[in-house]
């Protein structure tokens, strides 16, 4: 899967309005959410609880934030993702 900064970078290219400090946010919420303090399995809120718990944080733009971190991770496994990481940070 790729980085956090491939999906600044992607956030930034379609638009979406949210600072580089609430994506990393979003981003830890998803891939290290804690509740109530306790921290939770890794991804564990890689589902629509974590769109809906950035959308709580950040409305509309914190979702449409979250959806494209699940798709791009879906999409870009292993060495895909590596790869892209590489084609972006050249």
């Amino acid at each position: 899967m790729p980085n956090w900064k491939v999906h600044r970078w992607f956030g930034r290219c379609l638009g979406i309005r949210l600072s580089d400090q609430a994506m990393r946010k979003v981003d830890r919420t998803l891939d290290y959410p804690t509740l109530l303090g306790v921290r939770l399995p890794h991804k564990s809120l890689h589902n629509v609880l974590g769109v809906m718990e950035a959308y709580r944080l950040y409305g509309p733009e914190g979702a449409r934030y979250a959806m494209l971190h699940l798709i791009l991770d879906r999409m870009f496994k292993g060495r895909r993702g590596k790869m892209l990481e590489a084609l972006i940070s050249y």
